[in-house]
């Protein structure tokens, strides 16, 4: 169906659009099988997409993904087939050439949207089923040791200037706070783990008995695992249920940091600043328009760009900056943006 001649077969370093056509074409050729149907992504706003679900004349189904250089495919397969290696709950890869890559089909329901069906008594063990594949992604990574090749961590001056940029955006004044003793924390906690980075809920998917599996691995690299526990539960897609993120976070700390007192610092000071990104992504994507449908959002890659996800935001960013002292002037500012 989608076969071309093989003189057109894409070269290893020649970056392939992200069509439809462009999957079907690659699937066949990576995978031997006639593609019979591909689904177009639903992402709206005008947001590239990345991924197909592609369906196999045997009736099979898998992801084809392309990535904008071949070095980035190749480099995201080599993480997967070593996790995978290792048992870590990642997709299994089918193939990968040039710029696409093949994987399993995981499903679609995506922990963001489990997260929405549920109460806080239900959520609380998918949260720690997904921390606890955080866990096993980095426990494969150390064996693999694929920390050593990982793209470096973000410099701290770059986090250093997200709540200027989320005040500039609300409109009002940035909150008070000592950029060099911030700055001074996260360096002493960078560390030199590999991880997912991106641990967004909207980036796993849930599968039979509540087993959690991470995807989309784009942006893996070296840092500290408490990060991934941050981008874990400073989503927006988790709801402000207190109770159970101190449940989650008394079970599972532990098991992302090294030292208990370090740890928590960083977590502290990092999640503020991670808040303030999330919440200046969710205004940027807005725009001047209305806030958009939440079921759009939890069906896309793209922040909840909603009230109740803002807001939500917000109310974790006053509690989270009652975690450390040098994150206590960050309440004021976060009460106000709620």
């Amino acid at each position: 169906m989608y076969a071309r001649p093989p003189e057109a077969r894409v070269a290893t370093d020649e970056y392939t659009a992200p069509t439809p056509e462009g999957a079907g074409r690659a699937v066949e050729e990576l995978l031997g099988h006639e593609v019979v149907r591909v689904e177009l992504p639903r992402r709206r706003r005008g947001l590239p997409a990345e991924s197909f679900r592609c369906w196999l004349d045997d009736g099979r189904t898998a992801i084809a993904t392309c990535r904008p250089t071949a070095t980035r495919t190749a480099y995201e397969a080599h993480v997967l087939r070593q996790l995978f290696a290792r048992g870590a709950p990642v997709p299994r890869v089918l193939a990968a050439e040039g710029a696409w890559l093949v994987q399993e089909d995981l499903g679609s329901l995506r922990v963001s949207q489990r997260l929405a069906e549920l109460g806080p008594r239900d959520a609380e063990p998918l949260l720690h089923a997904a921390a606890r594949a955080l866990v096993s992604v980095h426990e494969a990574g150390r064996d693999a040791g694929l920390a050593q090749d990982a793209p470096p961590p973000e410099k701290a001056t770059r986090l250093l200037e997200a709540p200027g940029a989320l005040a500039a955006r609300a409109g009002i004044g940035p909150p008070r706070f000592d950029a060099e003793a911030l700055g001074r924390a996260l360096a002493a906690g960078v560390g030199d783990a590999f991880v997912k980075t991106d641990a967004r809920p909207a980036r796993a998917v849930v599968r039979r008995e509540g087993v959690v599996v991470w995807f989309d691995w784009a942006r893996c690299g070296r840092g500290h695992r408490v990060r991934d526990l941050v981008w874990l539960l400073g989503d927006e897609a988790v709801p402000e249920w207190p109770e159970v993120e101190e449940a989650v976070l008394d079970a599972r700390l532990a098991s992302f940091i090294e030292g208990l007192d370090a740890g928590r610092t960083h977590f502290a000071v990092y999640g503020v600043l991670h808040l303030c990104r999330r919440l200046e992504a969710i205004l940027r994507f807005k725009g001047e328009g209305d806030w958009w449908p939440r079921e759009e959002c939890l069906d896309a890659d793209h922040p909840i760009v909603t009230e109740e996800a803002y807001r939500t935001l917000a109310r974790r960013g006053a509690r989270w900056a009652t975690r450390h002292a040098l994150v206590e002037g960050f309440e004021p500012f976060f009460r106000q943006l709620a």
